[in-house]
């Protein structure tokens, strides 16, 4: 988990240490500058950015094959749209979460 807020960073060392969750990396970094040991085959994002913005500046964390889930709430036709040629949508899941009235979806992309 990366978050380059140090008060949200904090929480997540917290949970990690109380729900004993030790396979759980926590890192207080901004993404662009985020360098890991490997690569991964999953990036998910929620309320961080625009597609165009989540894609470029993570693009260097993803390995061959890599998939980008990003949480939105309703359909982003217009960030779709402006997706960076080296990007290309999957899908996008409408999903219903319990208690909640506004839409959500889960946008799929991968590198082209």
């Amino acid at each position: 988990m990366l978050d380059s807020n140090h008060k949200k960073a904090a929480f997540l060392r917290q949970a990690k240490s109380e729900f004993k969750l030790d396979n759980l990396d926590i890192s207080n970094e901004r993404v662009e500058a985020w360098q890991p040991e490997t690569r991964y085959t999953q990036i998910i994002s929620r309320a961080f950015s625009d597609l165009f913005e989540f894609f470029h500046l993570t693009a260097h964390l993803g390995a061959p094959g890599c998939e980008w889930l990003a949480m939105k709430g309703v359909h982003p036709h217009d960030e779709i749209t402006q997706l960076p040629a080296q990007c290309r949508l999957e899908t996008v899941h409408k999903l219903k979460v319990p208690g909640v009235d506004a839409e959500r979806h889960l946008v799929v992309l991968r590198a082209a």
